[in-house]
């Protein structure tokens, strides 16, 4: 009786022991596809004028980024690269 109630103690320790590994464990990295990413600047003649910071996005915000295109900022045109 009593080993069986240090085998269950040990079990329970055991399975907390993994249960919080796995709750600290981050999963973001994981699933996510991530990439590095620039904001480009062109000016009115199509050549390139400017290059942002680089930066990496992942998931919904990466695929937001990737999604707008070529857009206008005043005379400029602008559109994230993301390698």
């Amino acid at each position: 009786s009593i080993i069986l109630r240090l085998m269950k103690r040990k079990l329970l320790y055991a399975t907390g022991l993994v249960l919080m590994a796995l709750s600290l464990h981050s999963c973001e990295g994981l699933f996510q596809n991530c990439k590095t990413c620039e904001l480009v600047k062109y000016d009115e003649n199509g050549d390139e004028f400017d290059r942002g910071t680089p930066i990496e996005l992942c998931g919904a915000e990466l695929l937001a980024k990737e999604a707008m295109g070529t857009y206008s900022i005043g005379d400029l045109t602008a559109r994230w690269d993301c390698n």
